[in-house]
């Protein structure tokens, strides 16, 4: 699936010379770290400047940002399956209401399918989640 391209992207690739997969990242540490605000509101001389900056900041502290954006990742893919965990319980539960036998054993597949998704999703983000913990220096490497 394509992503959709903001439409700051070309501000941001003019201003920085960026690769394409490095915009949204600029775009996201002009909006956290630089302004703590949405970016409709500023001038393009700001967000030229703004861009600057976060690229700046993106290649000097790249390992940091890779994996703040991976864990981000990480915490969606959970939440996602916590949705699809929830989705085959409840069409479980309506299938046992039903009473109906061959609907049940699929929907117990469903949901054992999607609990082990959940688990993983979990996992993930707890990996992710030490070695940013690492990177910013709140736990020392082992």
């Amino acid at each position: 699936m394509k992503k959709l391209q903001s439409p700051y992207a070309p501000l941001i690739s003019e201003a920085t010379g960026a690769r394409a997969d490095d915009l949204h990242k600029i775009e996201t540490i002009m909006r956290d770290e630089i302004f703590h605000s949405t970016l409709d509101w500023q001038t393009a001389a700001q967000l030229t400047d703004a861009a600057t900056q976060a690229y700046r900041l993106l290649r000097s502290n790249r390992a940091f940002y890779e994996m703040h954006f991976s864990h981000m990742t990480t915490v969606f893919e959970e939440m996602r399956a916590e949705t699809r965990q929830r989705e085959a319980a409840d069409a479980l539960d309506r299938a046992i209401a039903a009473g109906r036998t061959e609907r049940i054993a699929k929907c117990q597949l469903a949901a054992e399918k999607a609990t082990a998704r959940l688990a993983w999703a979990h996992r993930k983000r707890e990996i992710a989640e030490r070695f940013l913990d690492r990177l910013a220096g709140l736990t020392p490497a082992h």
